[in-house]
């Protein structure tokens, strides 16, 4: 049971947050520890709101970061 605008996720959005994640940190080679707590919290605003593919999670996080 998953319930993302309470923050409960279930096995296959965590799964598709983890991979865009991982996707957004290569691709902006971070180690970070604030940015990437950043972008792991845009991709969960995203899955919140109902995305669930990991590239377009990926993309919100980064175009998010581009226009702060």
């Amino acid at each position: 049971m998953s319930d993302e605008r309470n923050g409960v996720f279930g096995p296959e959005a965590v799964e598709a947050m983890g991979h865009a994640f991982d996707l957004a940190c290569v691709r902006l080679g971070e180690s970070d520890p604030k940015l990437r707590e950043a972008i792991a919290f845009k991709i969960v605003s995203a899955a919140r709101g109902g995305e669930s593919d990991p590239n377009r999670l990926c993309e919100r996080a980064l175009a998010s970061d581009k226009a702060a």
